[in-house]
């Protein structure tokens, strides 16, 4: 093909005739770049959806929800599972349990904040500012308020 063109942005051959690409939009007369540019304007206000979907996609994807809601009831599971162990003697026993369960419900989080099934590793390295703080406040936010449910019950227990 002695005749062609070359594309110097998507690296594309096309026949000699040829004057746009149409994978990318570059002129292969000129040279020029013809895709458009993003608007850096304001889109405006946005819904509850958008919003939400920008923070954690993981939560209205069904596809990583279902698995990562049946990873959290295990995790919780386990959790529990530690709990009684210390409770009954065996706390050297109970807290690599309970260790273990928050890890399996903390790998659920990661898993609806990010919207994709990454270990939870990766996703803390690959995490920024607003994901820590989803991240914090949905692991240890609901054992938190499931302990200040209980100390809220047991001081209006009638005696």
């Amino acid at each position: 093909m002695s005749d062609a063109r070359h594309c110097w942005k998507c690296h594309a051959d096309y026949p000699a005739e040829t004057v746009v690409c149409v994978r990318c939009g570059v002129n292969l007369v000129t040279g020029a770049d013809l895709a458009p540019k993003e608007d850096a304007e304001d889109p405006g206000p946005r819904g509850l959806v958008e919003h939400i979907a920008d923070l954690t996609p993981g939560l209205l994807r069904p596809v990583v929800w279902i698995p990562a809601l049946l990873l959290a009831l295990g995790g919780w599971g386990v959790i529990g599972l530690g709990v009684v162990l210390a409770q009954s003697g065996a706390v050297l026993s109970g807290l690599p349990v309970a260790a273990l369960g928050l890890i399996l419900y903390a790998q659920s989080v990661v898993w609806m904040i990010t919207g994709q099934f990454w270990l939870l590793h990766s996703a803390l390295v690959e995490f920024q500012g607003r994901h820590w703080t989803i991240f914090v406040l949905g692991v240890f936010g609901p054992g938190l308020a499931l302990l200040l449910a209980l100390k809220f019950l047991a001081g209006h227990a009638v005696e």
